[in-house]
């Protein structure tokens, strides 16, 4: 039998052979980048195989963890994954939608790396497909589902191309929910961003924004970069 595909990070690994969206650098950076401090309830949307829920739970170790999935493959793994983990009393995943989601309490801190593209002809893979295309959660529906489970002064944190970043401005807005920090990120120094990371509270305060390197010029991780994943990369 072929052994399944995993990931070993410092705290715990990650299978990821059924799950949609493999482990990458979105949502490796998602983890490592969010803030969480003082975040006793949290929730992981689109949790594919329960990295950032796993990131999450690592990072704070007091809080209680919902990871959502419409994909029912990629919710059987994370559970794998959790259960395999050091928090499994902590993190709990849930194969349902955003939208049909409605939990007996509102949230602290929610994350996201949610499907990327508009346009593009689909995979053979439906499960890939949806996962990676706005098919079954737009922007929109993401920003105003979101609002509805923070807490009034709870924050959303997610990635998407930086292309994207007027769009979830002006989109959160009319969902009440302001941009409280900001960080662009590229793969070297001398080229465009390529991501952008967004966090967003109900409340107005002065915007925090940062610009982060992937790699040197010897294709080496920047010292910013590996400063940032430390607490999760082996290497």
């Amino acid at each position: 039998m072929e052994e399944p595909r995993t990931f070993q990070f410092k705290q715990f690994k990650i299978i990821h052979q059924q799950s949609a969206m493999k482990v990458g650098t979105d949502g490796v950076l998602l983890g490592a980048w969010v803030n969480l401090n003082n975040a006793k309830r949290i929730l992981d949307v689109g949790t594919g195989s329960g990295l950032i829920a796993l990131m999450a739970a690592q990072k704070n170790d007091r809080s209680l963890i919902d990871a959502i999935d419409n994909e029912s493959g990629a919710v059987k793994e994370a559970q794998l994954n959790i259960a395999a983990s050091p928090w499994p009393e902590r993190i709990n995943a849930h194969h349902i939608s955003l939208q049909q989601f409605n939990p007996p309490y509102l949230y602290d801190h929610i994350m996201s790396n949610p499907p990327f593209f508009k346009n593009g002809s689909a995979s053979p893979l439906v499960n890939r497909h949806n996962a990676r295309h706005t098919n079954t959660l737009n922007y929109g529906e993401l920003l105003c589902h979101s609002a509805r489970l923070l807490h009034a002064n709870g924050k959303l944190s997610l990635i998407a191309p930086s292309a994207e970043s007027d769009l979830l401005k002006d989109t959160a807005l009319k969902n009440g929910l302001h941009i409280i920090r900001k960080a662009t990120f590229a793969s070297r120094e001398n080229k465009k961003p390529v991501r952008v990371l967004l966090c967003f509270s109900k409340d107005q305060e002065i915007i925090e924004e940062e610009h982060i390197i992937h790699y040197n010029d010897d294709n080496s991780w920047s010292e910013q970069y590996r400063e940032l994943t430390r607490n999760f990369y082996i290497k």
